[in-house]
């Protein structure tokens, strides 16, 4: 349901948003969503039509749509400033981190494109995230590690105590 929701709900993720007018597009596609979500909870919980919707969330442990779209938003933000510096992707977050915190996150541009206005919202500075590299092997590659699990207990008491102090030992209880 929310495949790619960075992207089209990033005008939405502003606190008192989201429910501000019916509207088409991707206001209209969210409180559809949230209808959705509704009716889920609905049905999971064997409410009535009439049960408030915060209620029914709050007893299936749902949380409600508004939150479950800053989540997904977020994530996808803080995903995006761990990207590493030669990602396609890295220059334009840090531009857009940039734009905003020139003017203090308030001067908004006319056309801001989804990650500006990601950025703008969650303030994430991409130059102070760890930056995740991808690990790449080849595809013959064997670990420098042994594993080795023995079939009993007795017996690996067995082959603890049979082994030299110099190798790393982890027993999982």
């Amino acid at each position: 349901m929310l495949y790619a929701a960075d992207v089209w709900c990033a005008g939405l993720v502003e606190k008192g948003r989201g429910k501000r007018g019916r509207g088409r597009g991707a206001r209209g596609f969210a409180s559809q969503m949230a209808r959705v979500q509704r009716m889920a909870t609905i049905s999971i919980l064997g409410g009535l039509r009439s049960s408030p919707t915060d209620m029914l969330d709050a007893h299936a442990n749902v949380l409600p749509f508004q939150q479950t779209l800053r989540k997904v938003c977020y994530r996808a933000t803080l995903r995006m400033a761990t990207l590493p510096q030669r990602h396609p992707l890295a220059k334009g977050i840090k531009n857009a981190y940039d734009y905003g915190k020139e003017r203090d996150f308030k001067g908004k541009k006319c056309h801001p494109s989804p990650l500006h206005k990601l950025m703008y919202e969650f303030r994430i500075n991409p130059s102070k995230m760890e930056k995740i590299d991808p690990v790449r092997h080849y595809p013959k590659w064997d670990p420098d590690v042994d594993i080795h699990i023995a079939e009993k207990a007795e017996t690996a008491k067995i082959e603890d105590g049979e082994g030299s102090s110099t190798q790393l030992r982890v027993q999982l209880i």
